[in-house]
């Protein structure tokens, strides 16, 4: 397989001339080896390296792909762990292994190659995209990829998009770099994420295949060296989740506006059990808070995927009062944002991402965050951290509605009961020492 090609060759040539000890290409290797024996540590060991070669070749795979993907990596891995050894010992005999990978085409040097049918523009691109793709998308996905796309637009104009080059695609990170001041983790992590995403679904059945391939898909610009403050772990330390939640507790109630007070209230301690992204907690109706199998759940029904999550309620976010909050409020009534609230105009942030957003605000009021700690979406980072070793890793996937390990898992449904039981009451009450 080319893809474990490549991951064979950066590992094999890594070290150059110097490859250390023999005893550590042993250990690493012994680790690789033992990683097949644990489903979990084998997805943390080579899960993100399938996931960033597949990413580099601008391909699109399922589950069952990506975990042979995941295997071949692993052998290759193994291979090149051995050859480093080798060298290691003072042998530079060439590895017959290395011959037995296929090559793969340059894939920074695709260019797409113009189909059959009329020219078309990048407008009509995302206007293609809007009504196909983007309709079974969440609302705020579809607002930050058309945001992102308009300044596509606004540099290529009419130009036929099937006609772009990957030097035509660089010229417009640069213009979002240096004309639009735009940061470069911003333009790899959000802008040339957008963009590509809408350029794969033009290459697709679905999207009508307009296109034969994806000039971005092997474009990233390169950042410089962060500093030891920048490159901190993402979920909330412990004293700033208890400044945190120690302050929801202090949040007075408010007549006028009623609804902001509950959502800085609730909101975090709802975020901190349920690894729910803020906005999908913002956008809770009284109607979407219900009991099934004598359990108190909630029901998520705008997710960033689509897909909707019932997700049973902590004991601790009970405690809290917020079943007593929801009791008050008419059926169907927002839980987070005043009912009088109106939609914007189109692609614009609705009531419940608006809400998010003011939230995020109070936060950065009640505690100092470093940039690379978001005020809101640190709760998944957090919770994903304090789940591990505790709650399986099927359930913390399922809740945290990440992508189905295999095929199989795909058509798992776990009951509430069961949610509830494996996951939710294993997981740890937040304590704040009061």
């Amino acid at each position: 397989m080319a893809i474990a090609g490549d991951a064979y060759r950066e590992l094999a040539e890594s070290a150059g001339d110097n490859p250390g000890k023999p005893s550590t290409w042993a250990k690493l290797r012994s680790i690789g080896i033992s990683s097949r024996n644990d489903p979990a540590f084998f997805e943390q060991w080579f899960g993100s390296s399938a996931d960033e070669h597949i990413r580099r070749k601008g391909r699109v795979t399922d589950a069952e792909s990506r975990t042979r993907v995941m295997t071949a990596i692993a052998d290759a891995y193994d291979d090149a762990t051995k050859t480093l050894h080798q060298k290691a010992t003072g042998d530079y005999t060439p590895d017959p292994a290395a011959l037995r990978f296929p090559s793969w085409p340059d894939a920074a040097q695709a260019k797409p190659v113009v189909a059959k049918g009329s020219a078309i523009s990048a407008r009509e691109l995302l206007d293609k995209w809007t009504a196909g793709r983007g309709k079974n998308l969440a609302k705020n996905t579809v607002h930050r990829y058309t945001t992102t796309f308009r300044s596509f637009i606004a540099l290529f104009g009419t130009k036929d998009v099937r006609s772009l080059t990957d030097d035509d695609l660089w010229a417009w990170m640069v213009h979002r770099r240096d004309v639009d001041g735009v940061k470069i983790e911003v333009i790899n992590k959000n802008d040339r994420v957008a963009v590509s995403s809408i350029f794969k679904w033009a290459m697709t059945r679905d999207g009508g295949q307009l296109l034969s391939a994806n000039p971005l898909a092997a474009l990233e610009m390169m950042e410089g060296v962060k500093t030891v403050s920048e490159g901190r772990e993402k979920p909330f330390r412990e004293a700033e989740w208890k400044a945190i939640l120690k302050a929801t507790r202090a949040v007075p109630d408010n007549v006028r506006h009623p609804y902001a007070s509950a959502c800085k209230r609730y909101v975090p301690w709802l975020c901190a059990h349920t690894a729910a992204r803020v906005a999908s907690i913002t956008a809770l109706t009284k109607s979407d808070v219900r009991q099934e199998e004598g359990i108190w759940v909630i029901d998520l029904m705008h997710t960033k995927t689509g897909k909707a999550r019932s997700i049973p309620l902590h004991q601790q976010v009970i405690d809290e009062g917020f079943l007593n909050y929801v009791a008050k409020l008419k059926d169907g009534q927002p839980l987070f944002y005043t009912p009088k609230s109106k939609h914007a105009p189109e692609n614009q942030k609705s009531p419940a991402e608006n809400a998010a957003n003011e939230l995020a605000k109070w936060v950065g009021t009640v505690v100092t965050l470093p940039k690379v700690v978001s005020p809101n979406h640190a709760w998944r980072h957090t919770w994903g951290q304090r789940a591990t070793g505790l709650v399986d890793v099927t359930f913390r996937d399922w809740i945290a509605l990440r992508g189905p390990r295999s095929v199989g898992r795909a058509y798992e449904s776990p009951s509430v009961t069961l949610l509830k039981r494996e996951a939710i009451d294993k997981f740890p009450r937040y304590e704040l020492g009061d």
